[in-house]
This record gives structure tokens, C-alpha cells and sequence, in this order.
């Protein structure tokens, strides 16, 4: 038996990660896309999608546009956000107050 997969049935058996290069870039990436999310929505409350991605492409750079929508799908999965359809605006619906003595 051979024992070459192809890549995505490597992802599908298990046997391969997705997992970060020296080429990815910290500030477009999805995670600090995430955040910015987050801290715009603590700020705003509710925003709409379209004044969402503005401000995000603003504060981190043009290439922050590729990382906009799984952001925005990665807060929606986990819980953080909820989208309202009839106003095209995203809120927040958890807010957790990090504590001095909690490390970050």
C-alpha cells in the first residue's frame, strides 16, 4: 500500500494541522482580526457588518480584508457575536472583564 495521501485526505484522516508559517502576517491574521472585532464591539455595542470592515481595514491595513468574514464566522461559531439580519448589524453578546491579578 502506498503511502502517499493526498493533502486532503490527510486532513480528513487526521494526520495534518493547519499551523502558521514565518510568512504569516501578525496583523492580518485571524485571531488579531478577531480581537479588533471584539474591541470595536465593546466600543459600539452593535455595529453594521460594512462599517465593521471599514474600521478594521482602517486600523490593521488592507490585507485584513482576507481575514475579515472567517473572523466574523469564528465569533459567530464560538458564541461572542450574533448577527441581525434585518438591520445587517453584528452585537455582542458576551462581555467578560478580564481581572487584574488573571493573566493575560
Amino acid at each position: 500500500m502506498c503511502c502517499y495521501h493526498s493533502p486532503i485526505l490527510n486532513v480528513m484522516l487526521g494526520e495534518k494541522m493547519l499551523s502558521p508559517t514565518k510568512y504569516l502576517d501578525l496583523r492580518s491574521c485571524l485571531l488579531h482580526v478577531a480581537a479588533s472585532m471584539i474591541l470595536e464591539l465593546r466600543q459600539y455595542r452593535a455595529i453594521r457588518i460594512s462599517e465593521l470592515d471599514d474600521k478594521i481595514q482602517m486600523s490593521l491595513g488592507e490585507n485584513a480584508k482576507y481575514s475579515f468574514l472567517p473572523a466574523l464566522s469564528f465569533l459567530f461559531i464560538t458564541g461572542i457575536i450574533d448577527y441581525d439580519i434585518a438591520t445587517d448589524t453584528v452585537f455582542m453578546l458576551k462581555t467578560r472583564e478580564v481581572k487584574s491579578d488573571e493573566a493575560l
